[in-house]
């Protein structure tokens, strides 16, 4: 069955369906590039104020049984980061 399709530049739109849509080969640039930059973000290590933001959080909700001068999962998580930046 042939669509009738009308293209404007690189936008394509179907005379039935009149929303835009892009060829596939530019959506799969644009999918490769978020990607690409979202691997970046997830690769960055969390920020030094987050991480101290977390541990206050932490130590507000810790039940008060806990061992003082504990290790906070936030400081951990850290640690955890460093050890596997160090070792790649």
């Amino acid at each position: 069955m042939f669509q009738e399709r009308q293209t404007v530049g690189l936008i394509m739109t179907d005379k039935k369906d009149p929303r835009p849509s892009l060829p596939e080969i530019a959506r799969d640039a644009i999918g490769r590039r978020l990607r690409e930059s979202l691997d970046r973000i997830v690769a960055e290590p969390i920020p030094d104020r987050f991480l101290r933001l977390l541990d206050d959080l932490e130590q507000s909700q810790t039940p008060s049984g806990a061992v003082e001068g504990e290790p906070s999962a936030a400081r951990e998580r850290r640690e955890s980061e460093d050890a596997e930046g160090a070792g790649a």
